[in-house]
């Protein structure tokens, strides 16, 4: 009975400790705006900075990094005072410390209006931290369990952050393309050279892939709310069948590797393995579908091409055909050799070829036809 009473009081010790070392965590290093003043030799002053507590005193952690400014050890501390500028509205935190060559005092400030709270609440939480582990036999491995538990929901936090940033990722270029493509369409000043420089339906296959394989994994990455979630959305982007095989395999390493001890491994571990071993024949196919989907976007570019310049006066047919649509055949009955000189100065067959046309032919339709091939 005796030995269930001290497992209780330890337990419920150890609660308190995780309490004050999340108290500690938690802390917003801007809203608190605490910045080390002075007391340490050769360390820079003016920092911002948070404070953890460890069972022989506490880390000063900087705000700009995460990293241990120094730290401070509870056995040589003699007292911490809290005191207020006479003239200003600074409020310092003082510990003042023994060293091996004499008193020194460690000084922190605040100028926010609620600092004097902020550091009471720090004195007395760091305190009272101090005394549990002297009472906690297990206090060592205790705050190695709370902080390897502050450290994963930490890196659950961030992984949400990441999910909710792709979402918007994907709405931003959703809005981003159809407004750009709205704003290409509608517009009444084209000429030639407006209409070949600005038009961005296919600056080259690659890029033009990447691009919508990457509102398409955004668009379909759906709430993760649980393992459950993460997996289902890592299938349903394979479902989809547009994605990168490379990204792939990496996502479903990460997975394999997160969800090891759980029900999912198994499964996450033989698409894992599938992926691998047919990395090359799925890159082939998505090779194809990307020359399929860009000998679209070809197709759709003539079509607007036409109207822009339809918009600006001339009145040039636009016909895309061949393999793949990498032939654009422009008809106009004033074409010539003073035409075809001009569209090689000023660059319209390379901003053509850019957009993944191969030939590019210009004729009057009747005698004049001439064309720029590129291999």
């Amino acid at each position: 009975m005796i030995g269930f009473f001290i497992f209780v009081r330890l337990t419920f010790k150890k609660l308190i400790m995780e309490e004050i070392f999340m108290f500690f965590s938690n802390r917003n290093i801007y809203s608190d705006n605490i910045k080390y003043s002075s007391g340490i030799p050769n360390v820079t002053s003016n920092i911002i900075v948070k404070f953890e507590p460890t069972e022989k005193g506490a880390d000063i952690i900087r705000g700009d990094n995460g990293k241990i400014l120094f730290s401070i050890c509870k056995e040589k501390i003699k007292s911490i005072e809290i005191k207020k500028e006479e003239k200003g509205k600074k409020i310092f935190l003082n510990i003042n410390n023994e060293s091996e060559f004499g008193e020194e005092i460690i000084s922190f400030y605040s100028d926010k209006p609620n600092s004097e709270q902020t550091f009471t609440d720090i004195k007395y939480n760091l305190l009272k931290f101090w005394k549990l582990v002297e009472e906690n036999p297990n206090a060592e491995d205790d705050l190695k369990t709370i902080k390897e538990k502050r450290d994963k929901k930490t890196k659950e936090q961030m992984n949400g952050c990441f999910i909710v940033f792709g979402v918007l990722l994907g709405i931003f270029l959703l809005f981003w393309f159809f407004g750009k493509s709205k704003e290409e369409t509608n517009s009444d000043e084209y000429n030639i050279n407006d209409s070949l420089s600005t038009n961005n339906y296919y600056d080259n296959m690659i890029e033009a892939q990447k691009k919508d394989s990457i509102a398409v994994l955004n668009q379909r990455i759906i709430s993760v709310k649980n393992a459950d979630d993460e997996v289902k959305n890592a299938y349903l982007i394979l479902k989809s069948g547009k994605y990168f095989i490379d990204t792939e395999i990496l996502r479903f390493k990460g997975l394999s590797e997160k969800f090891k001890n759980t029900k999912y491994k198994s499964k996450l571990e033989k698409t894992r393995d599938s992926l691998i071993k047919n990395e090359e024949k799925i890159a082939a196919q998505s090779l194809i579908e990307a020359e399929k989907e860009a000998a679209k976007e070809r197709k759709k570019y003539g079509e607007d091409f036409r109207n822009q310049l339809l918009d600006s006066g001339r009145d040039i047919k636009v016909k895309v055909y061949g393999k793949n649509n990498t032939t654009i055949e422009l008809t106009y009955v004033l074409f010539n050799d003073v035409y075809f000189r001009q569209f090689e100065t000023n660059g319209y067959f390379e901003k053509l070829h850019d957009k993944g046309f191969n030939k590019i032919i210009l004729t009057d339709g009747f005698d004049y036809n001439k064309y720029a091939e590129y291999e």
